[in-house]
């Protein structure tokens, strides 16, 4: 639990923080993909949630950036099958940043 708690922390070094981002891009576009194409039966499903923090929300965010590169990096196809999969919880544990609304 520490651990991640470590790699969470906003003011952890960059490199931490990259990890997290990966982490995070892995977790909303890549796993999900990857089960929704050799499980095809899961594509059934009305969502697949994924947990993010409110910073991880700003277009600013390591994570957003993350996430907009691993997204378009993909097919058209596979790009809309993340997006109609993949539901985006967000976290209360943060105060929203100030450039979302």
């Amino acid at each position: 639990f520490e651990d991640l708690q470590f790699i969470m922390d906003p003011a952890a070094p960059p490199c931490v923080l990259q990890v997290y981002a990966s982490w995070k891009g892995e977790e909303i576009v890549n796993w999900p993909l990857r089960a929704l194409k050799e499980h095809p039966i899961l594509q059934s499903l009305q969502f697949i949630s994924a947990n993010v923090r409110p910073l991880d929300l700003s277009p600013k965010s390591l994570v957003f950036q993350e996430v907009k590169k691993r997204l378009k990096a993909l097919t058209a196809e596979d790009r809309d099958l993340v997006c109609r999969s993949i539901c985006i919880e967000v976290t209360e544990d943060q105060e929203h940043p100030l450039d979302i609304v």
